[in-house]
């Protein structure tokens, strides 16, 4: 029985094959320390595997990078959530070999720690033991401090372990212990000022920079609580347009722009003054069909009179035409008794554009760690920073007008401020970026604080918005039977507030008859879908915007002297 009992023992042995390496025998650390806490690592490391292994992974800490493994530089890959250096083999790893890894930590100065120095020795998540661990560490300046350590499992009693010396700006050291597999050693100095100079250490501005964000941001809303704010408006049901309120005045009206010459247009052309044409090249003519009087007020009258004060016909593609296009882009909104006495937009827009001045130039500063393209980098994101903001504020008018290039530039100015928020690191700071910008947006969107009558009028332009996007079928059915032309009539208003493809798409079940004060070549259509992209395309065909061959070319200036013709002989 117990030859039986002997023999099943000597089997279990020889069926025991060890699972893993039997572990480091050395891991040397040479580190060099520069000023702005950024270091140099050399490990040296001679590691026994009894067995093949087809992957070695050695953590390297937080803020790896720059990796070299036996001279030939590799990618950092993070393991576990940690940067390590990994290595691979189809055959498999064993015997005794050594690897000299060269990497740089970035960061090893904790700014909650008063800026002292904390090095990661052995990296948490290292599989194998450590039977020898010497370091020496180079300090940027000599140093009075006394260094200390912390371990994963002896915590601070690992102290008891390790022997040190400090030799002016040189620290060397041993531990007599055998570091146990998964287990960390990081070294912590306490330095002066002068060890570490913080003017050199990236993100060591974010927070007061921040600080300073959120000060600018505060002042915005306090400025608008006491010199913007007004009573919140709510759509009124509102079937018609206000009475004498055009087209080409609901943007002056409901948020503040200039005039729009094209919606002037489109409305004296549906108030019988002119007949609109447009070819098949999308070149748009106006012909006059009868004079204005003083029924749409003097501007539009004075308008009226210098668009076709050389003839009855216009063509929109002429320099003349597009010069009084432009300078109608440039007039003040002609808007009366509409604001109440109060501030200013621009000032609560440009506290909020300081402000995102403030945090671009944070996440800048994240992105280096000294020298004077650092400041360059910051200061370029701090103009930058104001453009965004100022862009992300107009953006949101948008959505209650036809212009939706300001909606665009937003959505690129949100999308910039997240790429740069993730490579940065704050990308924390970025979102709470975009949210206070949209929220000041809102803040003044309409304009300054309005009166009675303004707040009426948005009201009203607000619940016309409504109207024309969700009218039913049986209202649209109801009202072609006393107005066949409704669509005609109210498509300009549609457009003007942004609405008109929504608007279309309710007469989708109804025959159109032609439009009478807009004729085309192109074929023949009662789709209001359809009609709804002519339209369009007729507004932006008289703001300019045709294709080259159509487009007149200004005229060039004579020379004041004609040239001289040669004497032929």
């Amino acid at each position: 029985m117990k030859r039986w009992l002997a023999l099943f023992l000597l089997c279990l042995t020889l069926l025991i094959v060890p699972v893993k390496a039997s572990g480091i025998d050395s891991w040397e650390i040479d580190a060099a320390v520069g000023t702005n806490g950024e270091t140099k690592m050399k490990a040296t490391l001679i590691i026994k595997l009894d067995q093949p292994v087809y992957e070695l992974v050695f953590p390297l800490g937080d803020g790896a990078r720059d990796l070299t493994i036996n001279g030939v530089e590799r990618r950092v890959k993070r393991v576990n959530g940690v940067p390590s250096a990994v290595l691979e083999s189809e055959t498999g790893f064993t015997g005794t070999l050594q690897f000299d890894l060269t990497y740089t930590l970035k960061g090893c100065l904790d700014p909650e720690q008063d800026w002292s120095l904390v090095l990661p020795l052995l990296a948490k998540g290292l599989e194998y033991s450590v039977e020898q661990t010497t370091f020496r560490i180079t300090l940027p300046e000599t140093t009075e401090a006394i260094p200390s350590f912390r371990s994963g499992y002896r915590m601070e009693d690992v102290d008891n372990y390790i022997s040190y010396k400090v030799d002016g700006t040189i620290i060397t050291g041993t531990v007599s212990t055998t570091m146990l597999d998964h287990e960390e050693l990081v070294l912590m100095l306490e330095t002066d000022p002068e060890v570490f100079p913080r003017t050199g250490v990236s993100g060591m501005y974010t927070n007061w920079m921040t600080i300073v964000a959120a000060v600018f941001f505060g002042l915005a809303l306090v400025y608008w609580f006491f010199f913007l704010r007004w009573k919140p408006v709510r759509a009124l049901p509102q079937t018609q347009p206000p009475v004498g309120l055009m087209p080409g005045e609901i943007g002056s009206q409901l948020l503040t722009h200039s005039p729009d010459l094209a919606l002037m247009i489109l409305s004296w052309a549906q108030a019988g003054y002119l007949t609109i044409y447009m070819d098949r090249d999308m070149a748009v003519t106006l012909h006059k069909r009868m004079p204005m009087g003083n029924e749409c007020g003097k501007y539009e009258a004075d308008l009226f009179h210098r668009l076709f004060l050389r003839g009855n016909m216009v063509e929109c593609a002429s320099y003349r035409f597009q010069d009084l296009c432009q300078k109608v882009a440039s007039d003040r909104p002609r808007i009366k008794r509409q604001f109440a006495k109060g501030g200013s937009p621009v000032i609560l827009r440009a506290l909020g554009a300081l402000a995102g001045a403030m945090v671009f130039a944070a996440m800048g500063e994240c992105f280096m760690d000294s020298g004077i393209v650092k400041w360059l980098l910051v200061a370029v994101m701090g103009v930058t920073g104001i453009i965004a903001a100022w862009l992300l504020q107009e953006g949101l008018q948008s959505i209650l007008s036809w212009k939706k290039k300001p909606g665009m530039l937003a959505l690129a100015v949100v999308a910039l401020a997240v790429v740069l928020g993730i490579l940065s690191g704050c990308i924390l700071l970025a979102v709470v970026f975009v949210l206070a910008q949209v929220l000041l947006g809102v803040l003044v969107l309409f304009g300054p604080r309005r009166s009675e009558v303004g707040r009426n009028t948005v009201q009203s332009l607000l619940g016309l918005r409504k109207y024309l996007r969700t009218i039913s079928n049986k209202q649209i059915n109801r009202i072609i039977q006393t107005d066949p032309g409704y669509y005609y009539t109210m498509a300009p208003y549609a457009l003007a507030l942004g609405v008109d493809r929504a608007f279309a798409r309710r007469f989708s079940r109804i025959q159109l008859g032609d439009c009478p004060w807009l004729i085309t070549q192109l074929p023949p259509t009662g789709n209001a879908k359809r009609w709804s992209g002519i339209l369009r395309q007729v507004t932006r065909s008289i703001r300019g915007d045709l294709p080259r061959a159509v487009a007149d070319p200004r005229p060039r200036r004579r020379t004041r002297y004609p040239a001289r013709r040669r004497s032929s002989v």
